[in-house]
């Protein structure tokens, strides 16, 4: 009589822990962004091309396709994108007020980064909500390669000062990316510090 019990109470606790993987495995599914994200994106960005959706529709968090294909490193539709002539390569999200080019660089895409930074209408020294251009990020990441891209930018501004007054130089030294320091120097990279006595 006790084993009985005991097997009763072992297939329920199964049934009750398998109906709640059940339940689980409904609920993250209805709210995954991953292949679903990407076909969604893909079948916008086809529409794109047949001229029926405006290439510089918003999201409600602000973002456009390219902010998308920048930040998922999909550098032929990223390239697909820069090529439509009336694209709108500046535009900031609702959030952070990230531009394509901060979400490429913030994910350390560099194939993305030099294709934004090669298209004319980029402004590399756009600021976002902290005052942060594109470099001050790379510089807090400290990533090598997406450095010298930003740097070897024409237009680039080395020594922006966030809102808190701190150049690229400053954040990449206070985060001991001793490389990132070294290319900031010989891009002529001075301290926001320094002139703030």
């Amino acid at each position: 009589m006790i084993m009985r019990i005991k097997n009763t109470s072992y297939f329920i606790y199964s049934y009750i822990i398998t109906g709640i993987y059940i339940f689980l495995s409904f609920l993250t599914a209805s709210c995954n962004d991953g292949p679903e994200f990407k076909h969604r994106n893909g079948e916008q960005y086809k529409s794109f091309e047949k001229g029926q959706t405006d290439v510089n529709d918003k999201d409600k968090y602000g973002e456009t396709a390219l902010h998308r294909a920048a930040e998922h490193n999909r550098i032929e539709e990223v390239k697909g994108l820069l090529s439509t002539p009336n694209i709108l390569v500046n535009e900031k999200d609702n959030s952070l007020g990230y531009t394509p080019l901060h979400r490429a660089v913030n994910e350390c895409h560099l194939e993305v980064v030099k294709a934004l930074c090669s298209d004319p209408r980029v402004d590399i020294n756009v600021k976002n909500k902290y005052g942060e251009t594109a470099l001050h990020m790379i510089s807090a990441n400290g990533h090598v390669k997406v450095t010298k891209a930003l740097l070897s930018t024409p237009s680039i501004l080395v020594n922006e000062k966030n809102e808190w007054g701190k150049t690229a130089l400053d954040i990449a030294s206070e985060d001991r990316h001793e490389e990132v320091v070294d290319l900031l120097l010989a891009a002529g990279g001075m301290s926001g510090k320094r002139n703030d006595t």
